[in-house]
């Protein structure tokens, strides 16, 4: 998928509009939106992942619990417990940088 490139431009100044570190949630969400805001993109807030749909080992469709399903050709799984790594069978090492 392509960036939009207004997006793009965005993207060096995101950390600089709310900061490295101690910075608020809601600050970092009006951040992202502002960046999605020209593109095509489409975020499924409280969508939460029921099953999986693969054709060999790759991810062809996610489905939610609230009956709504995905198919794409590329997922990003952006969740702190990994569970589309966990719901596709994949084994992952998960750290955390402190």
């Amino acid at each position: 998928m392509a960036i939009h490139p207004s997006a793009a431009a965005s993207l060096g100044g995101f950390y600089d509009l709310i900061g490295q570190m101690n910075f608020r949630q809601s600050e970092a969400e009006a951040a992202f939106e502002e960046l999605l805001e020209p593109t095509k993109v489409v975020v499924h807030k409280l969508a939460h992942l029921d099953k999986v749909e693969k054709d060999g080992s790759r991810i062809v469709a996610i489905a939610m619990e609230d009956g709504l399903t995905v198919r794409a050709k590329q997922f990003i799984g952006t969740t702190y417990d990994g569970d589309l790594l966990a719901r596709a069978g994949c084994s992952a090492t998960i750290s955390l940088s402190v």
